[in-house]
């Protein structure tokens, strides 16, 4: 599955790539609200108010992470609010002239965002299709006035339902139990990882499709009571103005599983 979701998440990029060389055409937008896009069996919802960062991702109806009223997404301390640049929706490779609060449905359907955080102009794009969602994020340090603290290249709020986890770092697999304690788990640079709802029987996936250096805590989940809160750690950069970073991506899927073979069944979604 992730394997048809990194090509498709290929040929979206190059469909945006040559579709900059033209006039993008006029599209209304909503201001307030969600926007909700749908692909096969996955939903996605943006939030407006906040930038139109990603507030929820669902797989069959099951909510896989949402974050009502706290948007996933990078974040930078400390750092002056995030301004909006601009943003755009794309249902295959056509730009709507109006977007309503009805969900945008489509083969391929791609929300690219830009904004303005701190130091650091932001790139942002998601991309739904069947396989899944990809999102892909660079960035350029517009001024370099201080070196912020903590460097959040992707947060995601994972349902609290979720009560197992299973990562590869360095081709090692470990594997652990979300109780809600308020600790922190995997704690690692990893190539992918899922979490398990074992009585949805849903496991969500994460793969790094291009390696993203973290620093401290690196990939780690929140075990929140309210959520279980994954956080990037992204190891920051020189922080001199004019540095542009590479295009770094993950493909987010999902897979039902019973209980005593959801890992296997993650590992084969990977490959």
């Amino acid at each position: 599955m992730l394997k048809q979701l990194t090509l498709a998440a290929t040929a979206a990029f190059c469909t945006v790539a040559m579709s900059a060389e033209t006039a993008p055409a006029v599209q209304t937008l909503p201001k307030q609200g969600y926007v909700t896009i749908a692909s096969g069996d996955y939903t996605v919802t943006f939030m407006p108010k906040s930038n139109y960062r990603i507030s929820g991702f669902a797989y069959q109806n099951k909510e896989l992470f949402i974050s009502r009223g706290a948007p996933s997404g990078t974040n930078i301390v400390p750092a002056a609010a995030e301004k909006l640049i601009s943003a755009k929706l794309t249902v295959d490779d056509q730009v709507p002239a109006k977007v309503t609060y009805a969900p945008v449905k489509g083969g391929k359907v791609v929300l690219e965002r830009e904004a303005l955080f701190g130091d650091v102009k932001l790139s942002v794009k998601y991309t739904l299709t069947p396989a899944g969602l990809t999102w892909s994020c660079k960035y350029k340090l517009e001024t370099a006035a201080k070196k912020p603290s903590y460097f959040y290249l992707n947060t995601m709020t994972w349902s609290n339902k979720f009560d197992e986890y299973f990562f590869s770092s360095k081709s090692v697999k470990k594997s652990g139990k979300l109780t809600s304690s308020g600790s922190w788990a995997i704690n690692s640079d990893v190539e992918y990882m899922a979490v398990y709802d074992s009585v949805k029987k849903v496991a969500a996936v994460t793969k790094f499709v291009t390696p993203i250096p973290g620093e401290m805590r690196k990939s780690s989940i929140w075990d929140h009571k309210a959520y279980h809160k994954y956080f990037l750690m992204h190891k920051r950069p020189d922080w001199k103005a004019g540095y542009e970073s590479p295009e770094y991506v993950i493909a987010f899927s999902a897979v039902n599983a019973e209980p005593g073979e959801w890992q296997k069944k993650v590992e084969e979604s990977v490959k």
